[in-house]
């Protein structure tokens, strides 16, 4: 009975194991884009990260060049937790990521300053409800790209859509 009961509680902890080890810390090497970085691990590898749940203006969109000047300005050389959701399409860890020393969520303070979009369809953490709260801030108050008469979300401007940012 003993072993059994054992067994079955070494067995969670490995299930446990995973999602612990997950996190890692580095530095910010580079920001690539508003919403990409390159992270230096402690062992010298270096991770391209895409902040999950967020979506920041292309290089040839307006208001690209502030977004990637926000982020640079918040994280390069920066040391920084991530914290690993899923791997993206492009083979990307998409992860959130923290500043070292006041712990703050550089996802979502991209969301807060109006420099980036809230990515619903791929946002599917408890944050991402209080991410769209945010933005609708950010919208209300005109901050950040919000200043812009009708911005349109990277995902359409990629597709080549224009105008409607809904």
């Amino acid at each position: 009975m003993r072993t059994r009961v054992f067994s079955a509680l070494f067995l969670a902890f490995l299930l446990l194991l995973p999602s612990i080890a997950l996190s890692w810390t580095g530095e910010v090497e580079k920001v690539i884009d508003a919403d990409i970085l390159r992270v230096k691990k402690k062992d010298n590898t270096k991770v391209e990260v895409r902040l999950y749940g967020i979506d920041a203006p292309e290089s040839d969109q307006p208001y690209w060049l502030r977004a990637i000047r926000f982020t640079k300005m918040m994280a390069r050389f920066e040391r920084v937790e991530v914290e690993p959701q899923h791997r993206g399409q492009q083979g990307r860890v998409e992860a959130l990521v923290y500043l070292d020393g006041d712990g703050e969520c550089l996802n979502e303070e991209l969301v807060k300053a109006g420099h980036a979009w809230v990515y619903e369809r791929y946002c599917h953490i408890r944050d991402c409800e209080q991410w769209q709260k945010l933005e609708r801030r950010a919208r209300q108050d005109e901050r950040g790209l919000w200043t812009q008469s009708d911005p349109v979300p990277p995902w359409v401007w990629r597709d080549g859509g224009q105008g409607d940012s809904k």
